[in-house]
């Protein structure tokens, strides 16, 4: 019997040898539009202005400012790309960590000089921002502004999903929908979820490992659409989807799988508990009952 496991996993990571799990990669695009590919080298990058920016195979650090005359005298924008199947890590000059996803892009000045901390974020994010009482810390994110002194929260906003969310681990933060007039204040526990097809924002209390376990290399699914488990899974192994039978995206799962895992073993552990069945031709899934 040892023998026959083996030989079937074998041959079916001959089929699936295209689908692989991400890595750290990311493109650092500067103000002056030149671009560095980030995920192996090491040592650091100088702006324009002088400053130095520290670089290694999974972080890009910005040196905090020690005297005003580091500071320039307009803001300064980067931008930090990370593509499918990429990750990667930020340290602003504030000294906020920040966690990026696959396909997903934050902008953020070099220096923060102002009475403001501001970013823009596109896909998903993890922040742990770095406290100062008189300068709040806010996140732009599609609908979304996300205002912080100090916490550890989460936001993905797709452009292709049809919710954003804002899930809060510690500390406190404020989420106002400019447009809308709406804001609300949330508690370590809470989320907020807006539905960009029905243009309403709701509040609710979940489990945030399921919604950032992934920065520690984990997925956590609790009763979670099918097609919401494989829209999340290709982003970082980098594949397309096929329904054969449109029911299946319904099918509902619970488990916790790990990011570096292989990606027949995902399949297999979602085959065993549930009435699926995926079939893998080089980068594309195809899933029947």
């Amino acid at each position: 019997i040892m023998y026959y496991q083996v030989n079937t996993r074998k041959d079916m990571n001959i089929a699936v040898q295209n689908i692989v799990p991400g890595q750290y990669n990311a493109i650092l695009e500067m103000a002056d539009g030149s671009t560095y590919h980030l995920g192996e080298q090491q040592g650091s990058l100088q702006e324009k202005t002088g400053r130095l920016i520290k670089i290694d195979s999974t972080l890009v650090s910005y040196l905090p400012v020690s005297n005003k005359q580091e500071i320039p005298q307009e803001i300064v924008y980067n931008k930090l790309s990370v593509p499918r199947g990429g990750e990667y890590r930020i340290e602003l000059e504030d000294g906020t960590k920040v966690w990026m996803n696959s396909e997903s892009c934050l902008r953020y000045p070099i220096a923060f000089f102002n009475d403001m901390r501001e970013v823009y974020l596109e896909g998903e994010a993890y922040f742990e921002v770095q406290r100062d009482v008189d300068r709040p810390f806010i996140v732009h994110s599609g609908e979304q502004k996300v205002t912080v002194l100090g916490t550890s929260f989460g936001i993905s906003c797709y452009a292709s999903e049809v919710n954003d969310y804002t899930t809060l681990v510690s500390g406190k933060v404020k989420v106002d929908f400019e447009r809308r007039k709406q804001s609300f204040v949330l508690e370590p526990g809470m989320q907020v979820v807006y539905n960009k097809e029905s243009d309403v924002a709701t509040e609710k209390k979940v489990d945030v490992a399921e919604f950032v376990a992934w920065k520690n290399g984990k997925y956590v699914f609790k009763q979670k659409r099918l097609v919401d488990i494989l829209s999340t899974l290709s982003r970082w192994y980098d594949f397309e989807v096929f329904y054969r039978n449109e029911d299946v995206k319904e099918v509902l799962f619970s488990g916790e799988l790990r990011r570096f895992d292989d990606f027949s073993y995902l399949l297999q552990l979602i085959e065993r508990t549930s009435d699926v069945k995926f079939v893998i031709d080089k980068k594309i899934v195809q899933v029947m009952r």
